[in-house]
């Protein structure tokens, strides 16, 4: 297979699909909403708590307090947040009168987000500007939409939360809210919006459908709708809906997901549209946090641990309409955050139970560019934790993937040996599949392009992320496996270093992501210690950016010299090129290594990885 580009919306923490679903022949109906609702018992039966869709009243005057007490670390989080446009004064809203999939979508899905974070800058400045702001906007939506699409599940599901979420805000928090808006808006929420969400679709699309259907169902005091989200979030009758979208049928109990051979986005934003459907429950006094056996804890601690770079082997489970999943899909596959893996452990923190994982990926690039997941981090720490995101454990046998870049599904695994094309069928790798390869220090393998060994063989001694690199893609029908303890010197990461000057990390575009240093300067530098360097006669680099020198040194910045390594530009930024070179006499023994980078004033290249070899 080739290597799959694919671009993604993220939109408040759900992951939005861009392509239509095709509505089923059986719209859901008033009549048909009230029959099947007929008979069943209430989810909770006193009042709606209000505020209490994202925020309760005690959580708006947190997040007040550690924004105009200027706490870290949500300080500059919010910093973040209120610099982006959504959060301007002269923010200026764009309603349609008839929403489609391909007019008016983006609009109502960024000016429903506007109401809400102008609704939340009021409460937090006590500047009842921001308030006004967030009312114009609403009140522009209520008094121009009139139709909506109800295939467009995923502007519907996000236009339904936040629009509820300022409503919600402006009536409990400020004084400029009135009757006559807050009708119009409980109107167009329940007569206009909801018709898209009530049919709950497959996968994210259901999650996005629940979740919006709960938001408004609080905003509207609709205990109706409140009770028939609940029922589709745990899978009970009384749900017009097709497909798996319940937490109990999304999210299988090793945590694995429906969406999980499709790509990590997808699976991240399906099980946050069921995290923020439980916080609004739990917010009502409703626990769905524990529903099956605390089925989203398994959910977000999976996402958390494969999307920082651990490596798991997938499931094979099949799930509710029949579907077969045995796949984990590195596409998209790297350490984004979300607010509902913040979400997820401030309420389980509640229950006592702790997400080791979710709480090392909720603290990598905090803050994110937007700067909301402040609104829901309850980290008591005056400073937020160093953490280096983890770099996957050296393979122990070789690993071969069925796209480039260690991706496309099901990781194979093979010992030392020879393999036939039935071999590799036995071994689960199905014959001209292959397209990249894992191979661990000190083994080798031989490649054919045939059967039983005939032809020349390709010879790796390291990872390919791309066999077509050697007209291999899709073209292994036979393999030779060794493990011959010999060049045992591992790949080191550059975002693993002990110390540095002058420099940062960023998110990798290379293969294996992970974080690359950059911003290296002329005498800046970077070391590692403890480095097995014993025996080695050479050194590979891996670099993206501009051209510069690099330097490999023993001991300090003026330490021994090992080499002194040109790497030429490589036409981009994330544009990563490997660069050779040779020592005059083997290095020995374990040492403190210094990349020490020589050149220009700035900028110079950025390193993923180095590895020494012999």
């Amino acid at each position: 297979m080739k290597k799959i580009i694919i671009i993604l919306l993220a939109f408040n923490s759900i992951i939005i699909a861009c392509r239509k679903v095709q509505e089923p022949a059986n719209t859901f109906s008033s009549k048909n909403k009230n029959a099947i609702a007929a008979n069943l018992t209430n989810e909770i039966d006193s009042p709606f708590t209000h505020p209490g869709i994202y925020h309760t009243q005690t959580d708006l005057d947190r997040i007040k307090n550690v924004a105009t007490q200027q706490t870290e670390p949500y300080y500059t989080a919010y910093l973040a947040f209120k610099g982006l446009n959504l959060c301007q004064l002269t923010y200026t809203p764009n309603p349609v009168v008839n929403e489609t999939y391909g007019v008016g979508q983006f609009q109502v899905r960024n000016d429903s987000q506007a109401a809400y974070y102008q609704a939340l800058l009021g409460h937090i400045t006590g500047n009842v500007a921001y308030f006004n702001k967030s009312k114009e906007i609403i009140n522009a939506w209520t008094n121009t939409l009139q139709t909506f699409d109800q295939t467009d599940h995923l502007s519907a599901g996000p236009a339904a939360i936040n629009f509820s979420n300022a409503g919600e805000i402006l009536k409990t928090n400020s004084s400029v809210w009135d009757s006559t808006s807050n009708a119009k808006l409980v109107s167009m929420l329940e007569n206009i919006i909801y018709p898209a969400l009530a049919h709950i679709h497959d996968a994210n699309h259901g999650t996005t459908c629940i979740n919006g259907i709960i938001a408004m169902a609080v905003f509207c005091n609709d205990h109706e709708k409140f009770d028939y989200a609940v029922r589709a979030f745990k899978n009970e009758p009384g749900v017009d809906g097709n497909g798996c979208y319940s937490a109990n049928t999304y999210i299988h109990a090793s945590g694995q997901n429906n969406e999980s051979a499709r790509d990590q986005p997808h699976a991240s934003g399906g099980v946050g549209g069921l995290v923020n459907s439980a916080m609004i429950a739990y917010n009502q006094n409703l626990d769905l946090f524990g529903f099956e056996n605390n089925r989203l804890l398994a959910g977000v601690e999976h996402l958390a641990k494969f999307n920082l770079w651990y490596d798991e082997d997938p499931v094979t489970f099949v799930d509710c309409a029949g579907a077969v999943h045995n796949k984990l899909s590195t596409i998209g596959r790297r350490p984004n955050q979300n607010v509902s893996f913040n979400t997820a452990i401030m309420y389980y923190e509640k229950k006592g139970l702790n997400l080791p994982y979710s709480k090392m990926l909720a603290n990598v690039n905090y803050p994110t560019q937007f700067g909301d997941d402040f609104l829901f981090r309850i980290d008591n720490s005056a400073t937020i934790p160093s953490f280096v995101v983890p770099r996957a454990s050296e393979p122990t046998d070789v690993q071969v993937y069925n796209d480039g870049s260690f991706g496309g599904g099901l990781i194979r695994h093979l010992a030392a040996g020879n393999y036939t094309t039935s071999a590799l069928s036995g071994a689960g790798i199905v014959n001209n599949s292959a397209s990249s390869i894992r191979i661990p220090a000190g083994w080798y393998v031989e490649l054919y392009d045939n059967d039983n060994f005939t032809g020349t063989p390709v010879i790796l001694k390291e990872s390919s992320s791309f066999l077509g690199e050697f007209s291999l893609n899709d073209k292994v029908s036979s393999m030779k496996v060794f493990n011959t303890g010999g060049n045992t010197f591992k790949q080191i990461f550059a975002e693993g270093f002990n110390s540095k000057n002058d420099l940062t990390t960023e998110l990798c575009g290379d293969a294996d992501g992970r974080r690359n240093l950059v911003k290296t300067r002329n005498n800046s530098y970077a070391s590692f210690n403890n480095v097995d360097i014993n025996g080695a006669t050479g050194f590979k680099i891996r670099t993206a950016g501009n051209a510069g020198t690099v330097e490999v040194r023993i001991g300090g910045i003026g330490g021994t010299l090992l080499t002194s390594l040109p790497v030429a530009a490589s036409g981009g930024s994330q544009t990563w090129i490997t660069t050779t070179g040779t020592f005059p006499t083997a290095a020995s023994g374990n040492q403190t290594i210094y990349l020490v980078f020589k050149g220009g004033s700035s900028n110079l290249c950025s390193v993923h990885w180095f590895r020494f070899t012999k």
